[in-house]
């Protein structure tokens, strides 16, 4: 019987004490860093690119509203809003 055994680290502060928390709406798998209490999905299924932020915060600026960014690009507000406060 072959066995893998693996080890998670801690996205933020690279601790390997991780414990398995449940799962989000999606379906992913949580985990829970014991040492500095973030919560996070370790391998999350899509991320976007640099190229495709770029995209989404030019179209925010061309003057559309919020929510018609968001339905376009199939992303929530509050993401959006996140992108334009990280800029």
């Amino acid at each position: 019987m072959i066995v893998n055994k693996v080890i998670y680290h801690c996205p933020k502060c690279d601790s390997a004490n991780v414990v398995k928390n449940g799962k989000n709406s999606a379906g992913s798998q949580q985990f829970l860093c014991k040492d500095c209490g973030k919560s996070a999905v370790l391998y999350p299924k899509y991320q976007r690119s640099e190229a495709e932020k770029a995209q989404i915060l030019s179209t925010y600026h061309e003057r559309p509203s919020m929510r018609g960014v968001a339905r376009l690009y199939h992303l929530s507000r509050n993401t959006l809003k996140s992108m334009l406060k990280k800029k």
